[in-house]
């Protein structure tokens, strides 16, 4: 098997399980619902479409006073 064989199968793979919807926009919807995650805007059928969906992270972020990031991203803190 060569490497872009291995790719394409793996592509394959990955579109049969989250790939719901051939429009990126519903696909991703779909999922968040699946998954139960709170979706905060959305129009997906508008000229401008959009997708806000709250994340485990931000509750983490949510008391936070302070977020320090380095340049290089190697360093990460939440400061309360």
């Amino acid at each position: 098997m060569t490497q872009k064989q291995c790719h394409f199968w793996w592509t394959e793979l990955i579109k049969k399980e989250f790939q719901k919807d051939s429009d990126q926009l519903r696909s991703s919807l779909l999922l968040l619902e699946k998954n139960n995650k709170e979706v905060i805007m959305q129009n997906i059928n508008g000229n401008t479409k959009y997708l806000g969906f709250i994340t485990p992270f931000f509750s983490k972020l949510m008391h936070k006073q302070e977020i320090l990031i380095d340049a290089t991203c190697k360093y990460f803190d939440l400061v309360f």
